[in-house]
């Protein structure tokens, strides 16, 4: 592993298959109505900001990237100066320490690792359309950046999210699955990263339904923190959806060394673990209304359709969003 991770080969043929293969899946997910909308999503949000593209790339960038690029990255950025090692399984502390040492010796350089500045992000249309003729079903997004992992409120808002779209039982899906037979499953969630992630609401939705769907989901994204609060009865059943089985999280060594992962790239509290459970069972319903009052704002929601815009042009005129804007799917 040490070999592999301080003195890669980076061949030129290696990296021209890689791209390859890459560029091939990039082809590929434009087919995928569900990528199309979490790459445009991502766009919309963040621009030309790093979180604005996936982790595939985009063929812009992969067309002009070269093996030396790689290299150069790599001189730069995977140094002994910001990396941490992470042992899990039958290996004590100093045994651990001592191959490490030993692995790791030659290696040296300090990497230039600071996060990207946060940059002025775009503002994005209320109302996104990217045009799939004759599509039977509308891929939606909505939501807009919120906050980040380290955020205070991050227990509070995890059980708030449980309420409005992390469960089976939880708000838009009850609308959306249950009750007006929209879907097969919607759902939300909060993205927490080192700097501020997205919020986002998503289902796959009947066309016919597209413009209902949009208009119930918004609905439920401004009640919960106004008009709607979360009751006793449903932040206990959000709750005990965060807590129950919770031990089962760290059974194996990969495991552990994923939880640990999490305490080093987001810097949290060694023992935070350990305090999950209880932080979670402190958490209120006066909690829970003021952290999606503050982090859910109706009035920022971005929302885009991948789907037939031609079928869902007029209802999705009476949702008052304005104008859509019509963007190709290789938008970003």
């Amino acid at each position: 592993m040490a070999d592999i991770a301080t003195r890669p080969a980076l061949r030129e043929d290696d990296f021209a298959r890689v791209r390859q293969l890459r560029l091939h899946r990039l082809t590929q997910v434009r087919d995928l109505p569900g990528a199309v909308a979490d790459r445009t999503f991502a766009g919309l949000l963040f621009g030309h900001h790093p979180y604005g593209h996936t982790p595939l790339g985009t063929e812009r960038a992969l067309g002009a990237l070269s093996v030396d690029d790689v290299r150069r990255f790599h001189q730069t950025m995977l140094c002994p100066s910001d990396a941490t090692l992470i042992v899990g399984g039958d290996c004590d502390h100093r045994t651990g320490v001592r191959l490490a040492t030993d692995a790791f010796a030659d290696w040296t350089g300090a990497a230039d690792a600071a996060l990207p500045v946060a940059t002025e992000l775009p503002s994005a249309p209320r109302l996104n359309v990217v045009h799939r003729t004759g599509a039977q079903q509308s891929e939606l997004r909505i939501g807009h950046v919120a906050v980040a992992r380290r955020t205070p409120d991050y227990h509070a808002l995890i059980a708030a999210n449980a309420v409005l779209g992390g469960q089976f039982v939880s708000r838009v899906n009850l609308k959306l699955r249950e009750e007006k037979g929209l879907t097969y499953g919607a759902r939300t969630a909060f993205d927490f990263r080192r700097l501020p992630g997205p919020f986002v609401m998503q289902a796959s939705v009947q066309t016919a339904g597209t413009a209902e769907a949009i208009h119930d989901s918004l609905e439920e994204l401004a009640a919960i923190g106004g008009s709607r609060p979360v009751t006793g009865q449903e932040l206990t059943l959000g709750v005990a959806a965060l807590t129950r089985g919770y031990a089962r999280n760290f059974e194996t060594a990969e495991q552990v060394v994923r939880a640990i992962m999490q305490i080093v790239l987001y810097d949290l509290p060694d023992d935070y673990f350990t305090r999950f459970v209880p932080d979670v069972l402190r958490v209120t319903v006066d909690d829970v209304t003021r952290v999606a009052s503050e982090h859910i704002n109706p009035g920022r929601l971005t929302t885009l359709v991948v789907g037939d815009y031609e079928a869902i042009d007029s209802s999705l005129r009476g949702l008052g969003l304005g104008e859509p804007a019509l963007l190709p799917p290789d938008s970003f």
